[in-house]
């Protein structure tokens, strides 16, 4: 599908663009990972802001490496990643 996305984190807010084919998907599912600390995992649905454009507030309390997986709606399609918050 030739999709990739980037990934924001704020101190109150993690965004997603989606890059490489326009979707109408109204909700994304991410699942973060911390690779020592599974306490901090957290499952989202971040909604549409724009195109593109996903966004939900959260507040991710462990700086370092993460493991993130984007979904769509129907599992049509999955991005794997691995994302370094600071």
């Amino acid at each position: 599908m030739g999709l990739s996305a980037d990934v924001i984190a704020t101190a109150t807010t993690l965004t997603v663009h989606l890059k490489g084919k326009e979707l109408d998907e109204a909700t994304l599912f991410v699942q973060l990972q911390h690779p020592a600390f599974d306490e901090f995992d957290k499952a989202l649905v971040l909604t549409r802001i724009a195109d593109n454009v996903f966004q939900v507030p959260v507040k991710l309390v462990k700086a370092g490496k993460w493991y993130i997986s984007i979904k769509d709606q129907t599992n049509e399609w999955e991005i794997n990643a691995i994302f370094y918050l600071k």
